[in-house]
Order: structure tokens, then sequence, then C-alpha cells
């Protein structure tokens, strides 16, 4: 806690009159006096006032989308024993919170356009930096040195939040005040732990000190302490609050420590301008993200085809099979009128509803018409609410994977939003990021009974709400009871998953999932499924801006044009800043914020790429998929000798072992790391893939696309190749040539092609208009086919079968 002088740094005049003379950016709404009056006392128009501390802004149509609200406050905790933001000592730092909103809404303290919910997570990193300045005892950060950023360098190493300030140190100034006791909340006769007000207490948020491990952990060992002080049993008190009933875990508010980067260099931008005079930031802040210690890889960011499946096909249950029988519990249960016989009759009576819906359920699905788990006697069924609530994730499931859409794009859908015309549907829907607006988004007919069924769910609250949005529920009950159920699917997906009995994938202990997965997930099926070598419909689809996007950052890891950019930045650097003239200034300045956007696409396609190596060639080793080529037989012989290494793993290690699954298990480690650097890639036409490893030299010496590259060059020209060609040239790739290329392969849609391509051939031959071009075709079409004998023939004896 900082020891502050009976002086402030900002007098309240000056802080006046400094937000006085600005005007109210339009994104600011409307503004409360304190988070204390609520929205009761909200000022709108030419009300508002940027003296309060409760803003409500707002970037996006709030007709488009849902949630386009966010509301910021300036009385958040900053400090141990309850010091808050909105207090003297703390005026500095308050205009400085101001003025970083203000800055961001108009977009002029990110390097791009920003919407009221990334505002929103920014201004959270601030109120983080005050924490951590504050809990080193340093008032300004004008005072901030060197050192002290090196102490902020090394507490962000973790994702636990609460690392940023000494939070044992806290806890212990509590245990040991005499007068201190332990705050909670009374359920019965047993206590609950009152975190709100214990975090306010340590100086920090609910939500990152009862999801700390570190902090319960200390708080348990002290709690002995705290209930002899209080004089209650241990077996009254229980330490996790009734509406946090989650396995403790890390503190989720900011996930990845680079992150906490951003709101620093808002500061920066803003003391460059000179905004912050007030409290200028006087140590440099270093460019990129903070150093973070190196972690393994994670390959469970993205979902593989053959789950995403399996995820689809339990949607498609719940949404064509289960839905009825649970819209009709619904109403059957709303219907039910209150009882005088009092409690047990009435839950007798509940009972009898349940064994009736139970004996019309479709298989699979047993539901309790109990709106509470606590009333449910029986632990095999699922209540209603929980039902509609998984009702709601399979909607969202189906919508994500067939359009490809953002999670707030599909919280936002609207009714009235699915369209058919000449038997085809599209849905109207917010388009995030790029458009900003509604734009129709073509979908299969799959989508009518999900549309009509989230139509039903959310028919009483969208007519008591006066609403368009089909992600919300509320049903009023005779009895007099209300049920509420959370639509908010992106938070409900595991337990969807795991309530429902799915296995988890390969590998996998348990399911990891968030709604971005499938968006991606649909990205990458132009990998699974681009037999026709189109980027353009996916990159329609995903609506970016850039026809031409997917093909060349999802494509294309090393353009020549981005070498010699980036080769164009050091030589532009070495030059003094003065001889630069305003085009190079221009261009200098430009540059970092391309390649960092490129950057994030490029890590996008290699995890795409990645992912589709190891399904595929896991796909090869079950023998789902049997591919030919002579690149299929070196993938072949790959596959046999990583089983014949795991065999040997499993021998060695003489345990009594499940032989295929422990196969698989050690198979599918390898080929995960052989993903890094290994390729399979999608020829334009749907010909099959290419296994040519990029960067190879020694392989552009046996690539056939890269010889008929070199012969048809003119040495006579005056261009001058330099180098070696290191990766495919896909404009000198065919079925003629790939066919005969050590690194072809091709699976079994690609092996339709060639089929009919051959009868295609072969009716050329019988309808030629002349015996030379009837000769002509015949001799095509044996060489042709006999290409197709010899990949067939390379993989003879090398195909696996199922164990």
């Amino acid at each position: 806690m900082i020891e502050l002088n009976k002086s402030v740094i900002l007098s309240r005049a000056s802080y006046r009159s400094i937000l006085s003379s600005i005007y109210p950016p339009s994104s600011v709404v409307g503004t409360s006096p304190s988070v204390s009056h609520g929205k009761q006392s909200w000022h709108t128009g030419a009300h508002r006032n940027l003296v309060h501390n409760y803003w409500n802004i707002r970037t996006a149509n709030a007709d488009h989308v849902i949630s386009a609200d966010e509301w910021i406050s300036f009385e958040t905790v900053v400090d141990f024993n309850n010091r808050r933001l909105h207090e003297a000592a703390f005026l500095h730092d308050n205009l400085t919170k101001k003025l970083l909103c203000i800055e961001i809404v108009n977009n002029r303290a990110v390097d791009r356009e920003v919407g009221a919910n990334l505002a929103f997570k920014i201004l959270n990193h601030f109120d983080w930096c005050l924490r951590w300045r504050n809990g080193i005892s340093v008032r300004c950060f004008s005072d901030l040195t060197a050192e002290d950023w090196q102490d902020y360098e090394a507490r962000c190493n973790s994702t636990d939040l609460l690392e940023l300030i000494p939070v044992i140190e806290r806890l212990d100034r509590l245990a040991n005040d005499p007068d201190y006791n332990l705050p909670f909340v009374e359920h019965g006769r047993r206590k609950f732990l009152g975190w709100e007000r214990l975090a306010a207490e340590i100086g920090v948020t609910e939500v990152a000190l009862s999801k700390s491990k570190t902090f319960r952990e200390a708080a348990l060992a002290r709690l002995p302490i705290f209930l002899d002080r209080s004089g209650i049993a241990a077996d009254q008190f229980q330490l996790q609050g009734r509406k946090n009933r989650s396995a403790p875990a890390q503190a989720t508010e900011l996930l990845d420590p680079s992150h906490r980067m951003t709101a620093w260099h808002c500061l920066a931008r803003l003391t460059a301008s000179g905004l912050l005079d007030h409290d200028p930031l006087q140590i440099e802040i270093p460019a990129g993200t903070l150093k973070k210690k190196k972690r393994r890889r994670s390959q469970t960011t993205t979902l593989l085809p053959h789950d995403m499946f399996r995820l689809m096909e339990l949607s498609v249950k719940w949404v064509v099979e289960y839905s009825d029988h649970i819209i009709f519990a619904l109403r059957q249960r709303a219907a039910m009128p209150a009882l005088k016989e009092g409690q047990k009759s009435y839950l007798r009576r509940i009972d009898a509803t349940t064994a009736e819906l139970q004996l019309l359920a479709p298989d699979g699905l047993r539901l309790s018409a109990h709106i509470t788990k606590r009333a449910s006697a029986d632990h095999g069924t699922i209540i209603l609410p929980e039902a509609i609530k998984y009702l709601f994730v399979a909607c969202a499931i189906l919508i994500g994977c067939f359009g490809g859409r953002r999670h707030i794009e599909v919280a936002s859908l609207r009714a009235g939003s699915l369209e058919t015309s000449n038997g085809l549907c599209r849905l109207n829907i917010y388009i995030a990021k790029t458009l900003q607006d509604l734009d129709h988004v073509p979908m299969p007919a799959v989508i009518e009974p999900v549309v009509r069924v989230l139509e039903n769910l959310s028919q009483f609250a969208r007519e008591r709400n006066g609403t368009p949005w089909l992600f919300q529920f509320q049903q009023e009950l005779a009895d007099g009871r209300s049920m509420e159920v959370s639509a908010d699917f992106e938070h409900h997906l595991t337990s969807f998953v795991e309530d429902s009995g799915l296995p988890p994938p390969a590998g996998q202990t348990s399911w990891k999932l968030n709604y971005h997965m499938f968006r991606k997930g649909f990205a990458i099926f132009y990998y699974h499924a681009n037999l026709w070598g189109g980027f353009d419909g996916t990159n329609r689809m995903l609506r970016h801006t850039s026809d031409d996007m997917s093909r060349i950052y999802l494509d294309e890891e090393n353009l020549g044009a981005l070498e010699w950019i980036q080769a164009e930045v050091i030589r532009l650097t070495e030059i003094a800043v003065s001889d630069l003239s305003p085009e190079e200034a221009a261009f200098l300045s430009e540059v970092p914020k391309a390649l960092s956007e490129r950057k994030v696409r490029r890590e996008a396609w290699n995890a795409a790429r990645q992912e589709h190596f190891v399904s595929t060639m896991m796909g090869v080793f079950d023998a789902v998929m049997h591919p030919i080529g002579k690149g299929a037989a070196t993938m072949l012989d790959e596959l046999k000798a990583l089983e014949d290494r795991a065999l040997a793993r499993i021998q060695i290690g003489a345990t009594p072992t499940n032989h295929h699954r422990d196969v698989r298990t050690f198979v599918l480690a390898d080929v995960q790391r052989l993903a890094a650097d290994h390729f399979m890639e999608p020829i334009p036409g749907g010909l099959g893939y290419c296994l040519y490893k990029r960067g190879s030299v020694d392989q552009s010496m046996h690539a056939n696309c890269l010889k008929d590259k070199a012969a048809a060059r003119r040495p006579w020209s005056e261009f001058k190749k330099t180098g070696i060609d290191n990766r495919p040239d896909y404009a000198f790739s065919g079925l003629y040539a790939c066919l005969d290329c050590p690194f072809f392969a091709a699976f079994e849609a690609s092996q339709k092609l060639f089929a009919d391509h051959q009868e295609g051939l072969a009716l050329q031959v019988a309808t030629a208009a002349t015996p030379a071009l009837e000769q002509s075709v015949a001799e095509y079409l044996a060489d042709v086919s006999e290409r197709i004998d010899q990949a067939k023939a390379a993989v003879n004896g090398k195909q696996r079968t199922s164990y």
C-alpha cells in the first residue's frame, strides 16, 4: 500500500478543467456520476459529463449486434485496503485512465480500429498496471525506473495476475491483524467466503482472486487463524462461493502475458502526444511483447476434421432428434399450475410428469421436469434448464461449423434472419471486424431446423424484452416461478460434450474448446476438401477484405516481396532519420504494422497446415485413407518406421498394454513432431497433394514442376535467375507432371477424378472427328493411364490394413 503525503499531484480544479475542455466522443453514449448510481441516473446527449466516473461506451450499431455496450468504471479498486481510483490520492491516475479511454475510442491510441469490447480490455490492462505500480510503492508513472520495469517483466512470466502484486504479504497482514474478520455470506446454516469484499480488501478483482490457485492454497493454510478469531466452526464454513463451483484455475482476465503490453504502449503514445503532462511516462517501453518462458507448442487449439464432425453429429442429434421433445417438455412444465397440498405433493407431481416425459423421450435423452438439480432426485437425468442450455449450444456449434462465423456474430443472430430463395438458404447476420454490418451468408439446408429451434426457444424472451436476439431465454411458469437459462453458449461448450458422453480427441484426456475453433476449423477445410484449388470461396465466406488474402497469406511462407521489404527496413534504419525523404519516413512507419499483421496470418496458416498434416497421416495409419503415388509410398514407409519404433518402445517397457491404442499414441506424438517441418499441400485442380519439403534444396533437384520450370527458361533472355528454387511452383504442376513426381500423393477423391478423366479421354477417342485426332488422343490416354498404373504400383504391398 502506498504511503501518501497530504498534498496530491493533481488538484480537483485542474482535473475538472482538463476534462471540461474535451468534448465527449460519440462513442461515449452516456455517463453517470458513480457506479453506485447505476443506470438510473444516466446522462446522455448534451448532458454527458466526463467528470462522471461511470461511462457507457458503444462503437457498434446496437440494432445489429448484441451487447454493443460496455460500461467503464473509474472507481475500480487499485490498492490494498479497498483503495479506489476515484479517491483524491489517485486523481491523477483517474484522469490518465479517462484520457486513455477517450483516445482509444477515437482510434488514436492503438494502431487499428478498436471496438468497445477491446477498449474495455485495454482499460482493464491499465488497472492491473496501476495495481502493480502501487504494489511496489511507486506513486506515479513518472516515478518508475528501469529497475522497476525489470521487476514488472519478471512478474509477467505467469498467467496468474496476482503475481503482479504482493498478494501473500497482504494476506498475512490481514491474518496478523487481531481486529480483522474474514467477510462471509450466510446461506442456511452454512457460511461462504465473501470473495468480492475480500478481493477489494486485498486490492484486486474478485475474478482474479477466486481463480488463483496460489491464493487459494495460501488462504487454506491460514484459514484456521481466521476461523478461530471469528468463532466459526470449520464444518460450517466453505471457502468456495456458492455461485462459483468450478475447479480452481488461474485467473482468466488476461491469459496471455504479452497482452499486458497494450496498455503500456498506449501510455507511451499518450505521453509522446503531450496528453499526460500531469503524469508522463518517463521509462522507455520496449517494442513488441514481453519476454515469455518458452512452452511446448500446444496442438489443442484447432479441431481436427474428424473431431469437428463428431461435434457436428452430436449437435445434429440434439437439434433434429431431441429439440421437439425438449420444447414439448418446456410447454408442459410451463403450464403446470401451483398446488395447495404442499411442497411434497408438488414434487411428486413433477416426478410423475418426468416419468411421462421419459416414456415419450427419444433414445439417449432422459429429461427431468425439475428446474433445479437439488429438487431432482434422479442423478441419471438432465433437468429441463440444462437441456435447453445445451440445445442453444448445439445450435451455435452447427452455425459456427457450417458458416465459419465468430462468437459475437452468432450471438447477434436475429429473428427472421433466415432467407430462402430458389432453394438456397442465407443468413442475414452481423459481420464483425471487417464489415461491422449485416450481410447475407450462404448456409446449407440443415440450418433451417436450427433457426426454427432458436426462434421457438427465444420467443417469450423476445416478446417480453422487445429485442430480436435468438440467443436469449426466459419463461414464466404457471406455478408462479420463472425459468432463466444462460444462452451464452461459449461458456458451456465443454460441459455440453462431456455431459453428452462424447470421448475427447485421441491423445487427450479432456475436451478443450472455445468457439473460435469452429471458425478456424471451417477455414482449414480448404486443405482437406480443396479439390478444385479455389481459395476465393473460403476467403469470401470468412468475409476478409482482400480477395487474394487467403492465397497470399495462407500458401506463401516467405514471399520474395516480403523479404525485400524487411531488407529495405534494415537499410533505412541505418540512415539518420533527418536524411530520410518524406516517402521513406512514411514507408518506415507503416511497415512494422504490415509485417506484424502478416505474422499473425502466417501463424494461423502454419497451425492449419500442421493440423492437416497430422490428420491425414493418422488417417493413412488407421487405414481409413489409401493414397497412391511415389510420395504416398514414402509416406507409408515413414509410418511403418514410426510403427516399428513404437513397438520397440512398448517391448522395452515390458508392461501389459492395449497394443493398438498404445502404438497409435506413440505414432501420433511422432507425427505431431514431424508436422513442424513437413508439408502436405493441395495441388490446384484437385490432383492430389504435394509432399515437397519447403526449403529443401536437395528435393528441388527431383521435383517435376521445378524440372519443367528450369527447362522452360530462356537462357538468352535478359532475366537472370539467382539462387535455386526451394519450394514447388504450381504454375508448372498438372496431371501429367505430378503423377510421376516423387513427392506426389493422391487420395480417394483425386483417384475418382483420374478415373473420370480417363473415361472422358476414352470418349474423345471414340468420337474423334479425324483419324489423326483419334491417334493423338489415344496416345495421350495410354501415356496417362500408364502413369496412373505406375502411381498405383508404387504402393503395392505397402497400403495399411486395420488392426
